[in-house]
């Protein structure tokens, strides 16, 4: 483990000898020498090739409270969360949405994994990102069945995001990309941490849902909560918060 003065960014990393999510993973866990009430959270970027992200991530690292992120990295098995036919041949779905889905990485077999490597690292929350979109099977946000297209899915402390389409639409809300992807990892964070939700409504909110994408874009430009979502915080919350989103609107490269 090595730590690259004078940032309080810790680095972690753990290795599986074998194309597996079990037992012959070796880690090192995080040192602990950052204040009990700032939140660990371990970043993993398993192919987004996110550049600057960790830039970002040190800039708030340095200048709040509430927060230190960790770079994880862990070996991925060969061909997870790969969409072929035997996927799709359970639903029925129009040869357009099928080349649609196909696009997308299927993050539920990524779950076991992330629990693995959080517990291993010793990290509060694990935030993994990938470039494709994202699909799921089973029950998300009351659906059951497949999904796709989604920017963020979430299981409590676990969390999987998607950059797909993000350096556009950071350019079009002129914002560095790195600043727009780490306002996206806070918002999935505070769902389990603040009991946060994302809304259907589009309020230029880090908690928007976006169904259509682009309504990311002012949610990027903007990068504050929306009085809803406001209101749902105690004050301490809603401090931190604002905080984060106050140094990320500053945020330059």
């Amino acid at each position: 483990m090595s730590i690259k003065p004078p940032t309080n960014m810790l680095y972690a990393n753990t290795v599986s000898r074998h194309p597996s999510v079990h037992q012959s993973a070796r880690s090192r866990r995080v040192r602990a020498r950052v204040s009990s009430r700032r939140r660990k959270i371990g970043i993993f970027d398993i192919n987004a090739r996110a550049g600057l992200l960790f830039d970002a991530l040190d800039f708030l690292s340095r200048r709040q409270s509430s927060y230190t992120f960790y770079p994880v990295e862990a070996r991925i098995p060969t061909g997870l969360g790969h969409i072929d036919e035997t996927v799709l041949r359970n639903y029925a779905l129009s040869s357009e949405e099928q080349d649609e889905v196909k696009d997308n990485v299927l993050i539920d077999d990524f779950f076991p994994l992330l629990r693995e490597t959080r517990a291993d690292v010793g990290v509060d929350h694990l935030v993994a990102f990938v470039r494709q979109p994202l699909a799921s099977i089973g029950n998300t946000r009351g659906s059951s069945g497949l999904i796709w297209n989604y920017f963020s899915i979430g299981y409590g402390t676990e969390i999987v995001i998607s950059v797909s389409d993000v350096r556009e639409f950071a350019r079009k809300a002129n914002r560095p990309f790195e600043a727009a992807v780490t306002m996206m990892a806070l918002a999935a964070i505070w769902t389990s941490q603040f009991g946060l939700k994302y809304h259907e409504e589009t309020r230029s909110c880090p908690m928007d849902f976006n169904r259509d994408r682009e309504g990311l874009i002012q949610s990027i430009r903007k990068m504050e909560l929306c009085s809803h979502c406001q209101a749902r915080l105690s004050p301490d919350e809603l401090d931190d918060a604002n905080t984060c989103l106050d140094l990320l609107r500053d945020y330059k490269r």
